[in-house]
């Protein structure tokens, strides 16, 4: 069996924008500790924009609702933006 964050990765890769910046802090390490983020038991992405960062995501299906949450804030026309699939 895949590692429970594997399609987590692939989910995030799937949408990933080269305009933008994806970090890897496993839980545990100095930079995950000084995100600020809370830790929980389960693989995780966190979806930040700028300081503001939305809930811990650890379903693939919902990384697409919770960039779209970020990116058009109050959910104004997310139905119609494209996000990549």
């Amino acid at each position: 069996p895949s590692h429970p964050g594997t399609e987590l990765r692939r989910a995030m890769f799937g949408v990933f924008d080269r305009r933008r910046g994806i970090r890897s802090w496993p839980v545990g390490t100095p930079e995950f500790e000084q995100s600020g983020l809370p830790e929980i038991p389960l693989p995780a992405i966190y979806i930040c924009r700028g300081e503001t960062c939305a809930a811990p995501v650890t379903d693939p299906e919902q990384i697409i609702d919770a960039l779209r949450s970020l990116v058009f804030p109050g959910g104004e026309d997310a139905e119609d933006q494209p996000m990549g699939t």
